[in-house]
């Protein structure tokens, strides 16, 4: 569906990538796709890596009246930044799958089966939080232009001077060669 979309130029995706194969010589595949949407309450932000290897958009909205889509723009435009030097998997640890969360709960409990039973689900817990949460949920992950605040509370700090409370729903994160 993606190759079939139509381009400036007049000319699709597809006739666009066929171009480039015979300009430069190499083989180019089109692997990855992702397509977000907004109404007037939301916005997207985008980085591109300097060399062009990594990309990220980031969707956001508002609850509420923008009051300054720009400062909505460039906050999602850092949170892009974020995304594509921290890597999460997902916005929120709820996001998590349940596998995934389980599997790690049952390596953890392994590594502390010799504390004392009452305490080992607590221990778990917290490690949970801390090694899980803390290295693949976005809103978790200790902000990387202010490692004192977590992405969540970045967020809802700048939250004040765009209107309303910003909400990350989605983000797609792209690397050359994957």
């Amino acid at each position: 569906e993606m190759l079939a979309q139509p381009i400036e130029g007049g000319t699709t995706v597809a006739e666009e990538l066929q171009s480039a194969v015979g300009r430069i010589g190499e083989k180019i595949e089109l692997r990855n796709v992702a397509a977000f949407e907004t109404d007037d309450h939301g916005a997207l932000g985008s980085y591109v890596h300097f060399n062009g290897s990594v990309g990220v958009i980031v969707k956001g909205t508002v609850d509420g009246d923008v009051a300054d889509p720009a400062a909505l723009v460039d906050l999602l435009g850092r949170v892009a930044k974020h995304v594509a030097a921290a890597q999460p998997i997902v916005v929120a640890a709820e996001d998590l799958p349940t596998d995934l969360v389980e599997r790690e709960r049952a390596i953890y409990l392994e590594q502390v089966k010799d504390k004392p039973e009452n305490i080992r689900g607590n221990i778990v817990d917290g490690m949970i939080r801390k090694r899980l949460f803390a290295e693949k949920a976005l809103l978790e992950q200790s902000y990387v232009f202010d490692d004192k605040l977590t992405v969540g509370k970045a967020i809802e700090q700048a939250s004040k001077d765009i209107g309303g409370k910003v909400a990350v729903l989605g983000f797609a994160r792209f690397k050359v060669g994957e």
